[in-house]
């Protein structure tokens, strides 16, 4: 599956199914400036993101970063850059109390190798997590990998599948 095919695949499930909004729609969703120079810097560090509201006013983010070449620490690097790019986003995010939501932003890492998909989730993927909880700020990057070669979608060890998503349906969707 070339990278065109595969951003076809990957667009249409998550604006069908979990209701993202992907280029060139993003861009044009608000007008103030920050929200261009946010979108800017994203763009600068992934390959194409998609943008949601979600609950009762938290921002999600999903990007898709092709990790064939990037090496262990721009990986981490670049998940480094996008927490400190999440601020901007925080604007828009609603006001619940007197705490804004949290920004949420999901990874997800592409490889067609499977080595290298294996070596990112046994080594660099623990790493690649960024949690920024202060008082007022509540700021979220988590690490997500997709093996091309093994057909396979996997998230963080937890108990639970952070970000709601449905590996298995995913799978589906890209592979099928």
């Amino acid at each position: 599956m070339d990278k065109i095919e595969l951003k076809s695949r990957i667009t249409n499930y998550f604006l069908k199914k979990l209701g993202y909004f992907f280029s060139p729609h993003v861009e044009d969703i608000h007008k103030e400036d920050d929200w261009k120079r946010g979108v800017a810097t994203i763009n600068g560090i992934c390959d194409y993101f998609g943008y949601k509201t979600a609950g009762i006013g938290s921002v999600h983010l999903v990007l898709f970063i092709h990790g064939d070449d990037l090496t262990d620490e721009a990986a981490i690097g670049k998940c480094r850059l996008l927490l400190d790019a999440l601020a901007i986003f925080r604007k828009f995010a609603l006001r619940f109390g007197w705490r804004k939501q949290p920004v949420i932003a999901s990874v997800f890492f592409i490889f067609s190798n499977s080595d290298k998909a294996f070596h990112f989730r046994t080594t660099v993927q623990d790493h690649c997590k960024f949690v920024r909880n202060a008082l007022l700020s509540n700021e979220c990057v988590y690490p997500f990998g997709i093996d091309v070669s093994a057909k396979s979608v996997w998230g963080q060890k937890t108990l639970i599948s952070i970000g709601g998503y449905k590996y298995n349906e995913i799978e589906a969707a890209l592979f099928s």
